[in-house]
């Protein structure tokens, strides 16, 4: 199960393990991490969600 990092604004780091298969925006919203309310569904249209993907 891969392990994610969400960086907040703030500089906060919370991890979560995320199953194959699961959106990164379901996986916060189940965790209840702020910052991501998921009102498009995930569609995207909201333009509320960023993801920068390190090289690494």
């Amino acid at each position: 199960m891969p392990s994610i990092v969400f960086i907040q604004a703030n500089g906060r780091q919370d991890v979560l393990d995320v199953p194959v298969g699961t959106t990164l925006m379901h996986a916060v919203v189940a965790a209840g991490l702020d910052g991501i309310v998921g009102e498009c569904g995930g569609s995207a249209m909201c333009a509320t969600c960023h993801v920068y993907v390190g090289q690494d």
